[in-house]
């Protein structure tokens, strides 16, 4: 596997991960599972707040979603497909500034 590939799973892997354990957090602080509705209840301060939280948590908002519709509501195979790209770019984008900050901050403390 070549080094361009291993990084891209890399950062894919890192930024689903990232926003698994950020949405996990939220759910045990609130006992509700994060939902991008927060972006219309409660209000102008609730939406400024909500929106970095779900920048982050998006990916593993939409790929719940989208389990449940396939197995609850049993839609197709294809918006399962079509979520699973929507997740994956979403998380490589995470990933890719999760990894920049840890080498910054790598960079900064020991060099």
């Amino acid at each position: 596997m070549s080094t361009t590939i291993s990084v891209l799973l890399w950062a894919i892997a890192l930024g689903f991960v990232t926003a698994g354990i950020l949405a996990s957090c939220y759910r045990l602080i609130t006992t509700q599972p994060m939902s991008f509705k927060l972006l219309t209840e409660g209000g102008p301060a609730g939406s400024l707040v909500a929106l970095p939280l779900l920048a982050v948590t998006g990916p593993a908002v939409i790929a719940r979603n989208a389990w449940r519709g396939r197995t609850i509501k049993g839609r197709a195979w294809g918006w399962m497909a079509a979520s699973l790209v929507l997740v994956s770019v979403w998380s490589f984008i995470i990933g890719v500034y999760v990894l920049d900050v840890v080498i910054r901050l790598h960079i900064a403390l020991f060099a």
